[in-house]
This record gives C-alpha cells, structure tokens and sequence, in this order.
C-alpha cells in the first residue's frame, strides 16, 4: 500500500486478479454476499463429528486469510505462475515450499488453514502439473490428498492412509492432561479439559478436540497428527509427545 498508494483490495484486483482473469477470488468481507460460499466447519467430538466454524472480521488478516477463491481461479492462476505473468518462480520462490517426491519430482507447495477451511495448492514446473485441494473442514488431511493426488498424477502408487480407531469411553482424569506444553520457545500448546474430554490449541488458535485412541494417546483430526503423553516414575505427566514421539515439555498445570 506505502508503494502502489492504493489500498490493498484495490491493488490485488487491478494489478492481479483483472490481469490473471481470476473472476472468483477477493478479499472477503463479512458485509459481503459470496454467491456460493461455502460455509466452514471445524472437528467436533460429538455427532456428526462437525461443529460450525467461528465467524471473526477476517479483514485483519488481510492479505492472509482474507481471501477467497474457487479450484477454477486457483488453476488459472497457476498457469498465469507457469508462464512467468507475474513473476519467475524458477528464480525466486519467496512465499512456496520447494519440495521433492519420493521419485525426484521437485514441486513448489503453498497450503492455508483457518477457522473452516484449508487449501493446498502444488505446482510440479518441469511435469506441467497443477494439484489444488480445497476443504470446509479444517483438517490437515488436505494435504495428503494433495500428496496422493499428485502421485496418482504422475504413475506412481500412493499408500492408503493407514485406518485408526477411536476410543468413545471417556478420558480417565482428564485434569491430569490439563496445561501448557513448550514445542519450542515460540511455540506452546495449551490443553484444557471440559467433563470428560480434551481439547488442545495452539498459540492463537481454536481449542479442538483430542480424539481418544487408547492410553495416554489421541489424534488431533486438525492437524492429523497423533498426540502421545509420557509419564514420569511416580504416574504425573511430564511431556506431550507431538506426532507419538517429538517430546514437548509440561510447563504448567493450567493453560494459558
């Protein structure tokens, strides 16, 4: 905006969309009516599994999570990537994770997550392939439909997700899970307990459900990671074991 000295709703379509012919993306306002919006949702431990995602003034995540867009626009927009319209990601891929297949594909990847929806959108230059995977629930799981897709794409045979179970008895003391736990210095993850089940967020985020899976371990379906917890001698938790063996530190009793 101090550059173009326009606002940045104003420059995106002008300077971007207008230009990549992308006529079903913006920057979404809570005051606007989207034909065909999607309505978000989150995971919930009760049935269907789904509760409604909370509604927040995404203006201020502008430029982030405040736009919107169709698999349509998203592929045109790609292909506008492909030939360099905008710029060369072969020099620079400032804002894309550079990423290689098991079988020596290199591809760049970008994905999103916020309250209801998640996006992930591959580009594999050299194969000219597009994959762009949008969901209304938010569920990491996109992403290895993005993977899977893609290889199915290129002859490859992907590995059906192993199948897990889960535990409907309630959690046993769920108060002793209860606190904050140090990822790393920047990054904690509170858990708090509500009757008999547990949630968990991170910094900034929406406490979700923890599903039970057997003893001292759950699946966190947002960010489909399994989730351990390890006991010191005397049976008191010490450490959250992030995907069942990263540890992360118990730092206090009570979330923040």
């Amino acid at each position: 905006e101090q550059v173009s000295g326009k606002p940045y709703e104003q420059f995106l379509a002008e300077e971007i969309l207008k230009p990549a012919r992308l006529k079903d993306t913006g920057t979404f306002r809570d005051d606007t009516v989207i034909a065909a919006r999607a309505s978000g949702y989150q995971p919930a431990l009760d049935e269907p599994g789904l509760r409604n995602a909370r509604s927040y003034d995404k203006t201020i995540l502008a430029g982030s999570a405040s736009l919107y867009s169709t698999t349509s626009d998203l592929y045109a927009w790609s292909r506008a990537l492909e030939a360099r319209q905008f710029l060369d990601l072969r020099k620079s891929v400032y804002g894309w994770n550079a990423r290689e297949t098991r079988t020596r594909h290199k591809y760049l990847e970008q994905d999103g997550r916020e309250p209801g929806f998640v996006s992930h959108v591959s580009l594999f230059l050299d194969d000219r392939l597009t994959v762009i995977v949008l969901g209304n629930l938010e569920d990491a799981g996109v992403n290895r439909m993005g993977e899977d897709l893609a290889s199915i794409a290129l002859g490859e045979n992907p590995q059906p997700p192993a199948s897990r179970s889960t535990v409907k008895s309630p959690v046993a003391r769920p108060e002793n899970f209860v606190g904050t736990y140090e990822v790393n210095p920047t990054l904690l993850l509170d858990i708090r307990a509500e009757g008999d089940a547990l949630y968990l967020r991170g910094t900034g985020g929406d406490y979700l459900p923890l599903e039970p899976t057997g003893k001292d371990t759950f699946f966190y379906r947002q960010l489909y990671v399994k989730v351990g917890f390890r006991r010191d001698k005397e049976g008191k938790i010490e450490a959250l074991l992030w995907n069942g063996d990263y540890p992360c530190k118990k730092l206090s009793d009570k979330p923040r």
